[in-house]
C-alpha cells in the first residue's frame, strides 16, 4: 500500500495518536555496593559513585558506558561533558576532573581548604564551591585553564555554583546583604539576584540550559516549591498532589525538567516536567522491582539518571526511552514524511504498517512484539549517529478513509503505535 520515496526533512506532526512512552531501565551499581547516578552527556556516558553496602567504605567514582561500569578511583563524580571529561571531588576533598580515565586535581581557591566541582560545560569550564576549613565560609568558583575565579555573593558571605551552560552563564545560590539565600545567575562578570516566589524567603537555581532557561526552587518556612526562570522571570511549576516539597534537579535543551518530589505517604519519588505536566517516573518502571526516588539529570535524548531502590539496595539507574515515531498527515496520492528518533545509533531500523487494527505479532529476527495485526513492511534503513532516521512514503491515490497503523522496530526495541486516517 505504501511506497518509500527519498529521505526528506520530517513535516510537523499533527493529530498523533501514540501509545504511552516506554523506557528501559539499567542499574548503575557494582555488586554489593550502594550507588547513585548523578550526571550524563548526550553520548550516553553516565557518572556517579558507589560505596560499601549500607554506606560503609570509601566513595568510588564510576563511569557507565555501553552497559559497562568503570571505576575512576576513590572519589565521587557528578557531571560529564560531551568530550567525556567528568568532574567531582577526589579523596583529598578537592575538586577533580577526569580525562581519558586519568584524575586531575584542580586544587582550590587561595586561602580555602577544600573544594567541590559541581558541573562542567563543553568548553571545559568548571564550577563549584570552595570551603574555608571544615565548616567555614563557602564561595562559588569558576575554573578555566587552571585559573580559579571567585564569583562572590549577593552582598552576603556565602555562595555556591551548581551549573554552567555553553554561554558561560553560571547559576547557584548566594547570600544577600539581608541574610537570605537567593538564586542567582552569573554572566559577564556580574552576579544577578533571581529573586523568590511571592511571600517566600529563599530560593536556589540548580540548572540552566543553552537557552538560558533556569530551574530550581523557592521556599518559605513551611514548603518548597519548584520554579522556573525564563527571561529571568520566575514562575512556579506544577506539583504532584500531596507533596510536602518538590525540587527540580536539571533541565535539558528542549525544556524537559527532572527532579524529586516528597510526600508523607509515598516518600521521595523521581519526577519529570514535560509539556506543562508533572509526571511520577515510577509509572514507567511498574513491575520491575524498582522504586525511583530521585532524578538527577536528563540529556537531550531524554535519558534520565538518578537514585532508586531495588531489593532493599540503593542503586543508581539510567532510564532510556524507547525510540519515538512521528508521522505526518496522510493525504491520498500525496507523500508523507515519517521520522524515528532516539533509536540505537547506526543500526538497522524497520517501519511496519497495518490496516486491520491492533494485535500482537512476534518478530523473531528482532526479538520484539509489534502491536499490529498482520503488519507489513513500509520502509527500512539505518539510523544515523544520533539514532534518528527519516523517510518519505507515497500514499496511493484512491485510499481516502482508510485507517493505517504505524510502528517502528529495531533489535530488542519498538516505538509506540501511531494511527492515521487517510484524507
Amino acid at each position: 500500500m505504501l511506497r518509500v520515496a527519498a529521505c526528506a526533512v520530517a513535516a510537523a506532526v499533527t493529530n498523533v495518536q501514540a501509545m504511552a512512552q516506554h523506557y528501559q531501565i539499567y542499574s548503575i551499581s557494582m555488586q554489593d555496593l550502594d550507588s547513585d547516578a548523578y550526571g550524563l552527556n548526550n553520548a550516553g556516558q553516565v557518572v556517579g559513585y558507589s560505596r560499601g553496602y549500607g554506606g560503609g567504605g570509601p566513595d568510588l567514582a564510576v563511569l557507565w558506558e555501553d552497559g559497562q561500569l568503570h571505576v575512576l578511583g576513590n572519589a565521587s563524580a557528578v557531571d560529564i561533558n560531551h568530550l567525556g571529561h567528568a568532574v567531582g571531588r577526589n579523596s583529598e576533598f578537592l575538586a577533580a576532573m577526569w580525562e581519558d580515565g586519568q584524575q586531575i586535581s584542580l586544587g582550590t581557591l587561595p586561602g580555602y581548604a577544600k573544594s567541590q566541582a559541581a558541573a562542567i560545560n563543553d568548553l571545559d569550564q568548571i564550577v563549584g564551591e570552595a570551603t574555608e576549613g571544615s565548616f567555614g565560609r563557602t564561595t562559588a568558583f569558576l575554573w578555566e585553564d587552571g585559573i580559579f575565579t571567585d564569583l562572590g555573593a549577593l552582598g552576603g558571605a556565602d555562595s555556591i555554583a551548581l551549573d554552567i551552560n555553553e554561554h558561560s552563564q553560571v547559576v547557584g545560590q548566594a547570600d544577600t546583604a539581608g541574610g537570605f539565600e537567593h538564586a542567582y545567575i552569573w554572566a559577564d562578570g556580574m552576579m544577578t539576584d533571581l529573586g523568590v516566589l511571592e511571600d517566600h524567603l529563599t530560593s536556589m537555581a540548580v540548572s540552566i540550559n543553552k537557552h538560558g532557561v533556569i530551574v530550581g526552587y523557592s521556599a518559605d518556612n513551611s514548603t518548597t516549591a519548584p520554579c522556573i526562570w525564563d527571561q529571568r522571570e520566575i514562575a512556579e511549576l506544577p506539583r504532584l498532589g500531596g507533596d510536602a516539597w518538590t525540587r527540580p534537579a536539571a533541565i535539558n535543551d528542549v525544556g524537559v525538567i527532572v527532579g524529586t518530589a516528597s510526600s508523607n505517604e509515598l516518600g521521595e519519588r523521581a519526577v519529570m516536567w514535560r509539556d506543562g505536566q508533572v509526571i511520577d517516573l515510577n509509572q514507567y518502571v511498574l513491575g520491575t522491582g524498582w522504586v525511583l526516588q530521585s532524578a538527577n539529570d536528563i540529556n537531550n535524548r531524554g535519558w534520565i539518571v538518578g537514585l532508586g531502590r531495588r531489593e532493599g539496595r540503593r542503586e543508581g539507574y539510567v532510564l532510556i526511552p524507547d525510540p519515538s515515531l512521528e508521522v505526518g498527515s496522510l493525504i491520498s496520492g500525496q507523500p508523507v514524511d515519517v521520522q524515528i528518533t532516539g533509536g540505537t545509533p547506526v543500526a538497522p531500523v524497520f517501519l511496519a504498517y497495518g490496516t486491520s487494527g491492533f494485535g500482537l505479532t512476534y518478530i523473531p529476527p528482532l526479538g520484539v512484539e509489534l502491536q499490529l495485526h498482520r503488519p507489513r513492511l513500509a520502509a527500512r534503513g539505518r539510523t544515523d549517529e544520533q539514532g534518528d532516521i527519516m523517510w518519505t512514503l507515497n500514499v496511493p491515490p484512491g485510499t481516502s478513509g482508510a485507517r493505517v497503523l504505524f510502528q517502528g522496530a529495531q533489535q530488542g526495541k519498538t516505538t509506540g503505535v501511531v494511527t492515521r486516517t487517510i484524507e
